[in-house]
């Protein structure tokens, strides 16, 4: 009679699993107050961060005591972690401040989620600790003046 004895080991694997982000706002519908030019709202989710507005990827409002610019997302998303925002560097960035960042999922239910009273020098995010439903992305600009930005990212975690 032969006997054999099998020893198994089981080496333990840990895997680490990390969540895809998409910026879900590239190429969604965008508005604004005013339009200066050609500086129209869709410039600011083209997907391009080139922050120099002579190159026509920033959108630019004309001056006034209130202006506005959202992104309608196309439909709710549950997961939003992280909105980035990059603001013009070639010129006048001093404009950008006043500026408070809102969110929601209907116009007629919206949230601020950050203000920033100072000037915005080239990037600025605002960081979600818990996902967020959003559909609609606003950026509502209070410094009596124009209001011009190159490109605001919003991510979905999938």
């Amino acid at each position: 009679m032969v006997v054999s004895t099998f020893l198994l080991v089981i080496i333990g694997v840990t895997t680490t699993t990390y969540a895809v982000v998409t910026n879900v706002a590239q190429g969604k519908s965008a508005y604004q107050s005013t339009t200066l030019g050609t500086y129209v709202a869709s410039k600011g989710v083209d997907g391009n961060t080139d922050s120099d507005m002579m190159n026509g990827r920033c959108f630019h409002t004309k001056s006034a005591a209130e202006n506005w610019w959202y992104v309608d997302l196309g439909q709710i998303y549950g997961t939003i972690r992280l909105i980035e925002v990059f603001s013009r560097t070639d010129c006048c960035a001093e404009r950008n401040q006043k500026i408070a960042v809102q969110i929601g999922t209907s116009l007629d239910n919206m949230q601020q989620v950050k203000y920033w009273s100072s000037q915005i020098w080239d990037y600025e995010s605002v960081v979600f600790p818990q996902n967020q439903a959003v559909r609609y992305v606003k950026l509502v600009h209070t410094a009596n003046t124009y209001f011009h930005l190159c490109e605001i990212k919003v991510y979905s975690q999938t």
